[in-house]
């Protein structure tokens, strides 16, 4: 899998690169909860409550969950707009800009909702949301 992740073709589609994206975003999140719980345990050691442990690694599955819907945005506009320039390129960007106005409201509306209504620590989800970018990132350098 880490081969498949790493490998970039330069005719690759669209959903093929959001799809590897996804997939390393949702990796990096899974090794970030785990290194995040055995340094958990290993600090507070064998005798710290289920609750002390899972809610830090919840809160930073969550930021990760959240970054992923912001991936899946990023793909839905691109698609517009490539759609857009077809009928009428003068406005092939409105899409992109609409696109960045609903990643805005819905990406900040989940980082403000994981700890305000599900009472998530901040830090966890901020930092589960900066892994998720990470990956993003990761690939988008590797490209170019």
């Amino acid at each position: 899998m880490a081969s498949k992740l790493n490998s970039l073709e330069p005719n690759e589609t669209l959903e093929q690169s959001v799809r590897r994206i996804l997939m390393l975003q949702l990796f990096l999140a899974l090794i970030a909860a785990a290194i995040l719980l055995a340094i958990r345990v290993l600090t507070d050691g064998w005798e710290v409550g289920v609750d002390q442990v899972k809610t830090p690694a919840l809160g930073l599955l969550y930021g990760a969950a959240v970054g992923m819907m912001g991936t899946l945005l990023s793909k839905r506009s691109a698609d517009r707009s490539s759609r857009a320039i077809v009928d009428s390129p003068r406005l092939a960007l409105l899409p992109v800009y609409i696109g960045l106005v609903n990643k805005l409201v819905i990406v900040g509306g989940g980082l403000a909702f994981g700890p305000i209504a599900l009472g998530l620590g901040p830090i966890y989800v901020v930092s589960g949301y900066l892994v998720a970018m990470l990956a993003f990132v990761w690939v988008a350098v590797r490209r170019f």
